[in-house]
């Protein structure tokens, strides 16, 4: 009798290691929104960066073209039926100012009421800047602090 329990203990013991548990949650999907541009560019040239925010990385290589991917990304269980519109809010501009000038921008979209404009100084859309540049370019960084 003690082996036929200890069978059966066992059985019910795996069988519930197997099944999933009842308060499982489920696991959201990233919201993201990706675009990768290309520009010629000559070496030597200048790079202007501004009002960016999030993860910047910089590779130089030997190319005499610049190669920007922006990704924009929401957190884990936002709200799939604003994030089109939050996504939009923030906005990256590129402008070739001549074959040695770039200007690469990002703002982010103003909240206009009756009473003032005022602008957003906070949003959810995390971003990700991976910029390839010729090696001998100039980079040039700024930084508006919004109070």
């Amino acid at each position: 009798m003690t082996r036929k329990f200890m069978i059966l203990l066992l059985g019910l013991t795996v069988r519930g290691f197997m099944t999933p548990p009842l308060f499982a949650q489920q696991v959201s999907t990233l919201i993201q929104e990706s675009n990768t541009e290309h520009l010629t560019l000559t070496p030597g040239s200048v790079i202007r960066i501004d009002g960016s925010y999030g993860e910047l990385n910089i590779e130089g290589w030997n190319k005499p073209e610049v190669e920007i991917t922006i990704t924009k990304t929401l957190p884990y269980g936002y709200d799939k039926s604003k994030a089109a519109k939050d996504l939009k809010t923030v906005m990256i501009k590129t402008e070739k100012r001549s074959d040695k000038e770039l200007d690469i921008s990002t703002t982010i979209a103003t909240h206009d009421s009756w009473f003032s404009s005022v602008a957003r100084t906070k949003t959810d859309v995390m971003l990700e800047y991976q910029i390839h540049a010729p090696r001998d370019s100039k980079l040039i960084s700024i930084t508006e602090m919004v109070p």
